[in-house]
Formats: structure tokens, C-alpha cells, sequence
């Protein structure tokens, strides 16, 4: 498969699997943007990742309507384009905040996860 100069966002793309997966395509070729929601992650994910190809990041919470349109219209005007759309979401963790946090039970936890994959993927097909 040939993906030279297409372009691509991979969310949760400043660590683990997603991380690997915008390696993978920067190798290939792909210019990638890379989302997540702690600017300083995707700085340093962005820093390391530039030796590879062209990689930009966008600050985003998938769960925001707005702001996901806001990430697809970055991308293609920063990128020319928008090709593939790798939809690797999570529920947000509150082991990074101070603040107390709402229990959430896991179906509903599934669902949250779902409706902002289908929000992302929606926005990316008009």
C-alpha cells in the first residue's frame, strides 16, 4: 500500500498505541497531526516524531463537537489535506488532576467513548 503524501490525524496520538501508529505512518511517508489533550505531551511528541516527517499537533478533547471540527479544519489547512483518520480514543483519566471525579460506570463509559469516536468520525466524512 502506498500511503507517500497523504495525510492523517491519529487522537491519542502522544503515547502508546497511537504513538506507534503515527510512527508508523510518518515512516511511510504520511504527514500526520497528532491530538491529544495536554499540550505539553503533544509538544514533546511532536519534538521527537519531526526527525521522521512532517508532524503537527492540536490540542483537543474528543468529547467537544467544536473542538474536533476545530482539529480536522488545523489539519487540512496546515497539511493540504486530510486522507486518514485514525480514531484511537480513550475516556479521560483523572490521574493527572487534583479534582474529585464522578464514578462512571462502565457501560457508560463505553458509550461516552463511542459517541466521541462517532462525533470525530462524522466530522471527518463531511
Amino acid at each position: 500500500m502506498n500511503l507517500k503524501n497523504k495525510t492523517a490525524i491519529v487522537t491519542g496520538g502522544t503515547k502508546g498505541i497511537g504513538r506507534a501508529i503515527a510512527e508508523a505512518l510518518l515512516r511511510e511517508g504520511v504527514s500526520v497531526c497528532i491530538s491529544a489533550r495536554i499540550s505539553s505531551e503533544i509538544d514533546d511528541a511532536v519534538k521527537s516524531l519531526t526527525s521522521l516527517g512532517q508532524v503537527i499537533g492540536f490540542k483537543v478533547d474528543v468529547r467537544v463537537y467544536e473542538q474536533v471540527k476545530a482539529l480536522i479544519d488545523h489539519t487540512v489547512n496546515k497539511l493540504s489535506g486530510l486522507d486518514i483518520l485514525i480514531n484511537n480514543l480513550a475516556l479521560a483519566s483523572s490521574r493527572r488532576s487534583s479534582k474529585p471525579r464522578r464514578k462512571i460506570s462502565a457501560p457508560c463509559s463505553k458509550r461516552i467513548s463511542s459517541a466521541s469516536s462517532i462525533a470525530v468520525t462524522r466530522r471527518f466524512l463531511k
